[in-house]
């Protein structure tokens, strides 16, 4: 079976100013310890109309995955994200792989009502045991069904946007099963 792909995009420091026509989802940090950049309220503002996927940035092998989970889940909350299921948060865990870590950390993100999955490399990200896998591969052909688990494959990095869009981006390929777990509309 073919599945239907989309393209989102995701930026750590240089925020576009306006969405880039051809997107269909957005990847924003939230205020995690190892983020670069927070993304402002008025950042997801911009990208209301497309799907949006948070992102965690933490230290997977000192930070207590409890606390962290916790105020990850508060910021998502006051987002307005739903914390009904339905919605997932991304844990970027770069190139540390912990998996009772990552699985305590999802587990009580699970209990205050978020799905959630580990980014990172294929050969970092497949060994955290996380349910749901974004891949950055750097493949213009990925397969969501090479790896269980992957719902996205980050496949161009660092894409400097003309004006008048501007900002600096990673490009993602995703495919319909992660786009209904993305959040609408604008942020609260």
């Amino acid at each position: 079976m073919t599945k239907t792909l989309y393209r989102g995009l995701d930026a750590s420091l240089d925020i576009p100013k306006t969405c880039p026509a051809g997107f269909d989802a957005v990847f924003g940090y939230l205020n995690s310890p190892r983020a670069t950049h927070a993304w402002t309220l008025e950042e997801w503002k911009r990208f209301a109309h497309l799907r949006q996927f948070p992102i965690w940035v933490d230290d997977v092998e000192t930070a207590d995955p409890i606390e962290s989970a916790n105020k990850c889940a508060a910021e998502v909350k006051a987002l307005g994200f739903r914390h009904n299921h339905t919605r997932i948060v991304w844990l970027d865990t770069e190139t540390k792989v912990n998996p009772p870590w990552v699985n305590s950390f999802g587990g009580q993100l699970h209990r205050e009502g978020y799905l959630y999955g580990a980014y990172g490399s294929a050969d970092f990200v497949s060994k955290t045991r996380a349910p749901y896998l974004w891949i950055a591969n750097g493949s213009v052909n990925p397969d969501l069904n090479s790896l269980q688990g992957a719902m996205a494959y980050q496949v161009y990095f660092d894409v400097k946007l003309g004006p008048p869009t501007g900002g600096t981006v990673d490009i993602s390929i995703l495919g319909s099963d992660l786009m209904a777990l993305g959040g609408v509309g604008a942020r609260s």
